[in-house]
This record gives structure tokens, C-alpha cells and sequence, in this order.
């Protein structure tokens, strides 16, 4: 089922393209706002998807997107401080659409003699901090906890979506010097904790390389949460026909981060809930329904398409899928037809049942 609208681009080099999200140069109905406007960055190979329009901070590359947990990956610059006295602080400012997931990510600080803070985007309003030490043995592996020996992390705040990552050292390394020579600051992500974990170690092992840190600096994973409108509910949205993005065979939740609601694909369907037809229903190897028809004469009408295994009578007679369609007529409030009340149709039975009710 495409995840897409027609004619749009579906892809930008392994990344796959989801509306409301679309691309600049498409027609405008492929993304649902310009906050869901992407730029495909194709004059390097591979394709590099990255975000489009006006906001504060570095390129970033996305490296996924997920409609089904509302969350989009991409990649960001750490904050460096060497024992020079030379530093780097980043800043970042997302679209409206976007929040840094406050349960998915973490914010780190490694190195010696060193303390991480995140700040709002101007300065002005603290949130978070962590602060690391070393011992003479300390060293930071994939199972040490970053307890505060070696790295430190901690959670961060809710409806979070411009930040300044900034990285110090009380006395300039001056005593940890032969240990760690500079001090990291990040966000990263715990999209994978084996991956987490050694990523964190990663970071330790680059703490000493003065040179690379600060001319190249530092990239890790993010996880951002996104949500249709930010300034509006779903009670708010469903007021609007027009507007409501949500499509048939659907349900809306409101954000947990942030203002803004969510689309969702009803129980028994599945595909894309910002389609006007996106949400099919499937019930695995047994039945998918992909359209629903208006009631003519007192009847409903559904086109289904069944997967049904047959015999293939070859060497090593293997049993292969077959599919055929056909239409179900049910008459309102009448019993369901007997090839709908298989055991396998199970939940098919109540996602009609629904339908025909008066």
C-alpha cells in the first residue's frame, strides 16, 4: 500500500518519503504543511534527506521516518571543550512541528573534569545539566552505567524543540589532562540500547583526539516526536472537515509532547491515517479489504481480496499463495455470509459488524 500521494516522491536515496511528509520541488498537495517540507540533497551519493526551510543550527540528515510511533531520526552536532581552551556549543531550533522526544533520548556529558548543560535556545532559560569525574583508572566501556565517573547523562524535559548544548570544564583539565584532554556534550538517542551503549564508549575513545573534535566535531542519533498542528486538538481539529487530517477508518489521540494531535489507523486496519483511504483492513494471511462501497438498495457492498494457500503440483509440490477478489452483499442487520465466519476471519466479523450496525 503506498504511503504516499500520487505522483509524489517516494523516496529519497534508503529513506522512505511517508505524507504528510514530502518533498520541495513536488507538488505541494505531497506534504501536509511546510513543516513537513523536506529537501532531497541529490547532487551527493547516496541522497541525503534533510530538512527545508527557516531554523537556526546545522544541516541535518534524517535518517527515518515512523508513522506509526509519530517519531522522526536525524543527526546532530555535539558541543566540544579541549583543554586548549577552545570550545564548540551548538544550538538548535526545529520546526514548529517537531519536539525532542523527552523518552527517547538522553543528554550526555563524557570526559574528565567536565560538565554538560541544555539550555533553551536563547540562553535564557535553564533545564538540565550533568557533571563527570575521573578517577586515575577511570575508563568508560559498552557496560559502564554513566554514572558520573567517565560520562554522566540524564533525562530531559517535556515540549522541547529549540535547545543550546553547553560544555565546561571547573579547571580546564588541568589535573585530568593525562586522562581526558577534552569534554563532550550530546543528545543521543536509545533507539537501540546495544547501540547506545557502544556509542557511549565510542565517545570515550574519541576524548583525546583534540584535532578531529574540534575541526570535524562530534554527530550522534535523535529521535524527534511529531504531531499535526501544534496549536490545535483533535476535539479542536474534528470541528474543521476541511482541515482534520485524519482519514477514513481512523482515531485521533492528542500529542504527549507538546500540543498537536496524532492520526491512527482503526483496530484490524493498517497503512497510512493521513491518506484519505490510507487505513486498509488486513487480517494477516487471511483477509484484506481495500475499499468499502456506499450502501445502494438497503445493502452493503464490500470488495475483498482473500490470500488463500494452494497446491502447486511441481517436484517438490510447495504450497504457494493465490489470491482472488469478489464482492460480499450483506443486507443491513442480516447474518454475516458464510465465507466471512471462518475462525481465521475472526476479527474481520467485528469490523463489519460495526459497519452494518443501524
Amino acid at each position: 500500500m503506498p504511503d504516499t500521494r500520487p505522483g509524489c516522491q517516494r523516496k529519497c536515496g534508503n529513506v522512505s518519503i511517508p505524507y504528510p511528509f514530502g518533498l520541495v520541488g513536488d507538488d505541494p498537495t505531497c506534504f501536509k504543511n511546510d513543516d513537513f517540507k523536506l529537501f532531497c540533497n541529490t547532487a551527493i551519493l547516496p541522497p541525503k534527506l534533510t530538512f527545508y526551510g527557516d531554523y537556526d543550527g546545522d544541516e541535518h540528515t534524517i535518517l527515518h521516518i515512523s508513522l506509526a510511533a509519530h517519531q522522526l531520526t536525524t543527526s546532530i552536532l555535539g558541543s566540544v571543550i579541549c583543554y586548549t581552551g577552545e570550545r564548540v556549543s551548538v544550538s538548535y531550533s526545529f520546526p514548529n512541528t517537531y519536539r525532542l522526544s523527552n523518552t527517547r533520548n538522553r543528554f550526555m556529558a563524557v570526559g574528565c573534569d567536565t560538565y554538560g548543560k541544555l539550555y533553551d535556545y536563547k540562553d535564557s532559560v535553564f533545564y538540565v545539566d550533568c557533571r563527570s569525574s575521573c578517577l586515575n583508572d577511570t575508563e568508560v566501556t559498552a557496560s559502564s552505567s554513566c554514572g558520573g565517573f567517565g560520562c554522566c547523562q540524564t533525562t530531559i524535559p517535556n515540549d522541547l524543540n529549540d535547545f543550546l548544548v553547553s560544555i565546561g570544564s571547573r579547571n580546564g583539565f588541568e589535573y585530568t589532562r593525562n586522562i581526558s584532554r577534552c569534554g563532550l556534550g550530546v543528545l543521543l538517542s536509545d533507539e537501540q540500547d546495544s547501540l547506545f551503549d557502544s556509542q557511549v564508549s565510542q565517545l570515550w575513545e574519541m576524548r583525546n583526539d583534540v584535532e578531529h573534535l574540534l575541526t570535524v566535531g562530534i554527530s550522534t542519533s535523535i529521535i524527534l516526536d511529531w504531531a499535526i498542528l501544534r496549536n490545535q486538538s483533535c476535539e479542536e481539529a474534528q470541528r474543521s472537515a476541511t482541515t482534520y487530517a485524519c482519514g477514513s477508518n481512523t482515531y485521533c489521540t492528542n500529542s504527549t509532547n507538546g500540543p498537536g494531535y496524532l492520526c491512527n489507523c482503526l483496530q484490524g486496519y493498517q497503512g497510512n491515517p493521513y491518506l484519505p483511504d490510507g487505513c486498509q483492513a488486513y487480517l494477516g494471511d487471511g483477509f484484506l479489504l481495500p475499499s468499502i462501497e456506499a450502501p445502494l438498495a438497503g445493502y452493503y457492498y464490500f470488495s475483498v481480496r482473500q490470500r488463500i494457500k494452494v497446491l502447486v503440483r511441481t517436484s517438490t509440490s510447495v504450497k504457494h499463495w493465490k489470491e482472488r477478489f469478489f464482492f460480499v452483499r450483506c443486507p443491513r442487520g442480516s447474518p454475516l455470509p458464510a465465507v466471512l465466519q471462518e475462525p481465521r476471519t475472526k476479527a474481520l466479523q467485528l469490523a463489519l459488524a460495526l459497519l452494518t450496525e443501524e
